[in-house]
């Protein structure tokens, strides 16, 4: 470095010790001889990284060592965590066990507007976790106007997979399989 060039300003001593290095290296690829300071090894650097991660911890009211390492532990199966779910469901399975809960939403709004007299309203204002509430909101208006009458849906089953069928661009029995290949593997899940 020449003495006419400006002085660089560096926030740590780590980032000094870095642009030294690499300043000397290329220096050296350059086939330069270098006088002066030597390259740095990597002791000498992981020596510099502990000493200014200390002096940044003191500086900031924080005891040195407080942040230590986190041990190293093999990752755990995330199906084997209580109240986790198993995540690697086929493609099937996860889109049968979408269907599934949507249809269970549709028999419960059924059954709560026939047995209970509610409105469908009424419904959605008591349960707005339902996600069969966005699926509707897609659909053309003249489905909306007809998921808005229960007591016209009939059976709730063939509503469910008539409507879900027309959601996913699919046949109503290819919707019918996918549940119950959903329900025979809860099913065999929860015997095991």
């Amino acid at each position: 470095m020449s003495s006419d060039e400006p002085k660089k300003k560096f926030a740590s001593p780590l980032d000094r010790a870095v642009v030294d290095s690499h300043d000397i290296w290329e220096r050296v690829a350059n086939g330069e001889r270098v006088e002066g300071p030597r390259l740095l090894s990597e002791a000498a650097v992981a020596a510099i990284v502990e000493n200014v991660i200390a002096t940044d911890l003191l500086a900031h009211g924080e005891p040195a060592g407080v942040r230590q390492r986190a041990p190293t532990e093999k990752p755990r199966d995330p199906a084997s965590t209580p109240g986790r779910k198993k995540p690697n469901l086929s493609k099937i399975l996860q889109q049968g066990k979408d269907c599934e809960e949507r249809a269970q939403e549709i028999a419960k709004i059924r059954r709560l507007v026939r047995a209970e007299g509610r409105t469908i309203h009424e419904v959605r204002l008591d349960h707005p976790e339902f996600g069969i509430w966005e699926l509707v909101q897609a659909l053309p208006k003249d489905r909306r106007d007809s998921f808005a009458k229960p007591m016209q849906w009939g059976p709730a089953k063939g509503f469910a997979n008539n409507l879900l069928a027309e959601f996913k661009d699919r046949s109503p029995s290819t919707i019918d399989g996918w549940r119950k290949a959903w329900r025979r593997h809860d099913r065999d899940r929860k015997a095991s």
